[in-house]
């Protein structure tokens, strides 16, 4: 077998493949590696032999790759003899689509230290894959909105970061008003349609990193309000009771479903504010007070 059939194997393959000897310059690439390199702003016509890989890692790294110089350590460390192998996975995003790669450097075997390959393995289906099991994990699966777990880790954090900082934070509790009715009369699928509104009404209106909307189930809902004074979580308490009487839920009794919210808010280690906990237990209680004091009302403590 000649060299231009071992060539037309290596350019076969779907994997990115380069040859570089001591130094880090490129020997050989395959024809994966130019359509990569075209991907990622390279001329397609672009001769890479000759070309040292650690200066084009290096040169990335000016240019603001966080990764670029692990890069360059990590083959080095092959080069030298310190490892026969390093692996690297990275991502590496287009201005279309989110991608992800695997960085492999080992000594081509049988010629000692004379000629390294490096691959690019694309790994994005495996990626995007994990990343779809761990959402799930998080959100619930009706509303997409944050599930109790997901909720609780936030809350922690959130309430850590505000203690640090001597900021208020604040804590609310939402349940729907005559939703078992609802569901009664028009069926499951209406009240899961239903659910899903108040869900993108939340979305709405909790948009900072330092907040969150959560499902905890049934018809109950909650919310966090990180670094807010009562008077800021009050508007968005009222904002968010408004656009959910607005749904128009009407009821065969003329009822319809409405919110009732209960809203504590304070500074964490002040006061009742001994830990995220009892914020959360002084938001219920507020929530009890106005569900019995006549529903579709905010109740604060």
């Amino acid at each position: 077998m000649d060299n231009a059939f071992f060539q037309n194997t290596l350019n076969s393959l779907e994997e990115h493949l380069a040859i570089i000897d001591r130094n880090g310059c490129i020997t050989f690439v395959n024809d994966s590696w130019k359509r990569f390199g075209a991907e990622n702003g390279f001329d397609p016509e672009y001769d890479w032999i000759g070309v040292n890989y650690l200066d084009v890692s290096r040169n990335a790294d000016l240019h603001g790759d966080a990764y670029a110089l692990s890069v360059v350590e990590g083959i080095n460390s092959v080069l030298s003899g310190e490892k026969r192998l390093f692996e690297f996975e990275y991502p590496c995003h287009s201005p279309n689509e989110q991608r992800w790669f695997v960085l492999r450097a080992t000594p081509v075997k049988g010629l000692g230290d004379a000629a390294f390959v490096l691959t690019h393995q694309n790994i994005t289906s495996r990626k995007l894959a994990e990343q779809a099991v761990i959402r799930s994990s998080l959100h619930d699966p009706l509303t997409d909105l944050a599930n109790r777990r997901h909720f609780d880790s936030f809350m922690s954090s959130e309430w850590r970061r505000c203690l640090r900082e001597n900021a208020s934070i604040c804590a609310m509790m939402i349940d729907l008003d005559h939703f078992k009715q609802f569901n009664d009369e028009k069926g499951h699928l209406d009240g899961d349609f239903c659910l899903q509104a108040v869900a993108d009404i939340l979305r709405s209106q909790i948009t900072r990193g330092s907040d969150i909307s959560a499902r905890f189930g049934g018809d109950e809902f909650s919310v966090v309000l990180g670094d807010t004074p009562m008077e800021g979580a009050l508007l968005v308490a009222n904002r968010i009771m408004t656009k959910i009487r607005d749904l128009g839920t009407q009821l065969a009794t003329g009822e319809a479903v409405t919110a009732s919210i209960g809203l504590a808010c304070g500074i964490p280690g002040m006061n009742d504010f001994s830990d995220e906990a009892a914020l959360l237990r002084l938001a219920d209680s507020a929530l009890y007070k106005a569900k019995s004091g006549g529903r579709n009302r905010i109740e604060v403590i």
